[in-house]
């Protein structure tokens, strides 16, 4: 594209545009991979911590089961 543009004698006005948007379509991607890294993050925090609860909990039911 941009050798498209230097034969054009346009290449000024395209490399201007591109480095307008080459900082936006990186914050867009980075907001996109942090929205979803977020989701698979708390997923994985929820299956740890729930196991855990049920790991110090199972004793207990255990021993209430004896009964």
């Amino acid at each position: 594209l941009l050798s498209y543009a230097k034969k054009n004698d346009t290449f000024s006005a395209e490399l201007a545009y591109h480095l307008h948007q080459a900082p936006t379509q990186l914050i867009t991607a980075l907001t996109e991979f942090r929205t979803s890294f977020t989701v698979f993050l708390q997923a994985f925090l929820f299956v740890l911590i729930g196991g855990l609860i049920i790991a110090y909990y199972l004793p207990i039911f255990a021993l209430g089961a004896m009964v």
